[in-house]
């Protein structure tokens, strides 16, 4: 349709009133059209939204080679540019450096990933105003959050975030953001690693970035399982493999899985443990995310150390050793060591795991901050020359010690030997000193077993005793003598959760009542009585299982006589008969024979 100017102008001249208006706004439009243009144009320009897109250069081929995750050919779509550099301008070819970046960070090539952002910083000197300067704030962020330089990700972290506020861009701040929340996961500030990352949520959201939401979910469900809120933690992990899985995104799919394994674990549920990481290293393997396989064994060992399973821990410790070897994940390095370390220290070989032990403060000297390392470095210079001066007094030193070594070694033998002899006096000793308390248990045992034959105090003792003493301490004899009987008889104290306060409801009395009961009768106070009645069924459940000739698990025992845990068993125990548990089975087997 044309329009025809002639019948509009003859429209308004109909009108007078708005023909006069038209052309008064024509003579302005005419007269300031530059000033109106300009008004227009900051407009748009202060539109967030508008900013981000705003002469950033972007190669759709290539973007959509990374959004399928098809790193060959985004490669060599990159190398084919590179060819042609002269050709690129200055935001092209920073460009390039930070998808070829952003391509190695995903492929577990932190190191190369880093020196590619570096690149991008080194062209971008000249133009501090291109938002190529953002995306390479973030790649040198994430590569070095990758390999524990935290001090230099958090530099550039901060970068990044006054980056994306000067230019009004949602997308850089909310990559601070994340790259904020990682920061401070691995400082095991939760709460405010939880903070940033719902930040960066509902920044996705403002940006409608349906590519980025599942990891942000991913992240917040990660800092509620740090936090222990395994509810919340779950409900956003399922939303964001749920995601990953519609949008084919396998590598943060086996992610989800993994952390999903690892709150099943802390709910000590492992069947469901066992099947989300079984899920979630099916998948590295399958895409061959190394990366993702080496966490994968990582979290496997945690569950079999946990389950007492130390050698397939080390099996399984051993293969990620074998995946990391060809990725430089620090973190998770030192995580595998220390674990090693406990595995060959519960199977019984200390030598190796003294080792770990070794290679495992190696490891975690790496992760130390930047600050640190210029302390450590200056002072390396300092003990250098100290190191020499010393190596000259050395070798003086070793001159006199050839002469005495004869005299040294006659000496060590006889130093052995009075060790080994005191050690033999010692241990003789402290057996007899185990049998004393054994029989002294023997007969606490046997004063507990006569607490069932315990009558009502006779009303003959109770005449006699109100010449000698108050009501208020006659009540306390009886009611002590009342609480003994019923622990026996109910054996209340066989639950955990036994308390002062259930004596209290079951007896009608008091807490104060009831404590001057127990302390001006008993030996001990109302935990102490408890824990005694708890070692003496202990006791004799190590008599039964002696007499049947079974196996004792101290653990297993510990639980069935109403502990929360074996270490407080095992305290109680000593603390109580002087003995440990094993000593007291011991002891009791010589006494059987």
């Amino acid at each position: 349709m044309v329009l025809n100017f002639k019948n509009i102008f003859k429209t308004l001249k109909m009108n007078s009133i708005l023909y006069n208006w038209t052309i008064l706004l024509s003579n302005f439009y005419h007269k300031y059209k530059h000033v109106f243009l300009l008004f227009i144009l900051l407009i748009i320009l202060n539109n967030p939204l508008f900013a981000q897109e705003i002469s950033e250069f972007k190669n759709s081929k290539l973007e959509e080679l990374i959004q399928k995750n098809d790193i060959k050919n985004a490669l060599e779509t990159i190398e084919l540019e590179f060819k042609n550099l002269n050709l690129l301008s200055i935001e092209q070819q920073a460009y390039y450096w930070n998808k070829k970046s952003q391509i190695e960070l995903q492929s577990g090539k932190f190191l190369e990933s880093l020196n590619s952002g570096k690149n991008a910083e080194k062209i971008l000197k000249s133009d501090s105003k291109s938002l190529q300067n953002g995306s390479t704030f973030r790649s040198m962020c994430y590569a070095y959050i990758k390999l524990g330089k935290l001090d230099s990700a958090l530099n550039y972290a901060e970068k990044l975030n006054n980056f994306g506020k000067t230019n009004k861009n949602l997308t850089f701040q909310r990559s601070a953001q994340v790259a904020l929340g990682n920061i401070s996961l691995q400082n095991k500030a939760y709460s405010e690693s939880l903070n940033y990352y719902l930040e960066a949520l509902q920044n996705t959201e403002k940006l409608n970035d349906t590519l980025n939401l599942k990891g942000d979910f991913y992240n917040v469900g990660l800092a509620y399982g740090r936090l222990g809120d395994i509810e919340k933690s779950n409900e956003f992990l399922y939303k964001a493999a749920k995601l990953a899985e519609k949008e084919s995104t396998f590598d943060l799919l086996a992610r989800c899985y993994g952390s999903i394994s690892d709150n099943y674990l802390s709910l000590k549920n492992y069947e469901k443990q066992e099947e989300f990481l079984q899920k979630a290293n099916e998948i590295a393997k399958r895409i061959g995310n190394r990366q993702l396989l080496a966490m994968g064994y990582a979290n496997l060992m945690e569950s079999q150390i946990i389950k007492g399973e130390f050698l397939k821990s080390v099996e399984t410790g051993n293969q990620a050793i074998l995946e990391l070897k060809e990725l430089p994940m620090i973190q998770l390095k030192a995580k595998v060591d220390s674990m090693l370390y406990i595995s060959f220290k519960n199977l019984g070989d200390y030598k190796r795991a003294l080792g770990q032990l070794e290679i495992y403060d190696e490891t975690r000297l790496k992760i130390r901050s930047e600050k640190q390392k210029e302390k450590l470095d200056k002072l390396t210079i300092e003990f250098e020359v100290e190191r020499k001066n010393l190596l000259i007094k050395s070798q003086a030193i070793n001159l006199d010690r050839e002469k005495t070594k004869n005299k040294l070694l006659i000496s060590g033998i006889t130093i052995i030997g009075l060790i080994l002899i005191f050690i033999i006096y010692i241990q003789f000793k402290n057996s007899k000193i185990r049998r004393i308390l054994f029989k002294k248990e023997k007969e606490i045992t046997f004063q507990f077993s006569q607490i069932n034959q315990i009558d009502n105090i006779d009303a003959n003792e109770i005449n006699l005793a109100l010449d000698r003493e108050s009501d208020e301490g006659l009540d306390h004899k009886k009611l002590f003598s009342d609480i003994l009987k019923f622990l026996q008889t109910k054996k209340l104290y066989l639950d955990p959760k036994f308390n002062q306060q259930s004596l209290v409801s079951e007896f009608g009395t008091n807490r104060q009542y009831l404590y001057e009961a127990i302390s001006k009768n008993g030996e001990e106070n109302f935990r102490g009585m408890v824990n005694r009645f708890r070692i003496n069924d202990a006791k004799n459940l190590i008599d039964n299982q002696l007499e049947n000739g079974l196996a004792i698990d101290f653990a297993s025992l510990s639980e069935k006589v109403g502990f929360n845990s074996y270490p407080t068993f095992y305290r109680s125990f000593k603390n109580l008969t002087g003995l440990t548990p094993n000593e007291f089975m011991k002891e009791l087997r010589k006494d059987k024979k």
